[in-house]
């Protein structure tokens, strides 16, 4: 979710939109630990473990945007500072903000 959060934060995704994201993962956090639980490589750490310790909550998203701003700069730098090139920032813009071409008018 944290990785997600960055890249569309960066790309120009209004945050209340990727909070809102973020919480309705919660509708699919089941199916998604049984996945994982079905997988040699997830299932020790994961069984026996309460289920809903892995539920989203929209405020721990909002508070990490708060420290990634306070404390990192905010996501682009941050990612700008981990590698991400000006290229590949208007790269990732251009596919996470991906609209249909409008229809041509006559």
């Amino acid at each position: 979710g944290v990785v997600v959060a960055l890249a569309l934060d960066a790309a120009g995704v209004d945050r209340d939109v990727i909070v809102s994201d973020y919480a309705a993962t919660g509708e699919r956090v089941d199916a998604i630990l049984d996945r994982l639980l079905a997988s040699e490589t997830y299932r020790g750490e994961l069984e026996g473990s309460d289920p809903r310790i892995h539920d989203p909550h929209p405020e721990v998203m909002e508070r990490f945007f708060e420290l990634v701003d306070a404390h990192l700069g905010g996501s682009v730098r941050w990612l700008s500072t981990h590698g991400l090139s000006g290229e590949d920032l208007e790269r990732l813009r251009r596919r996470l903000s991906a609209r249909p071409p409008a229809a041509a008018s006559c």
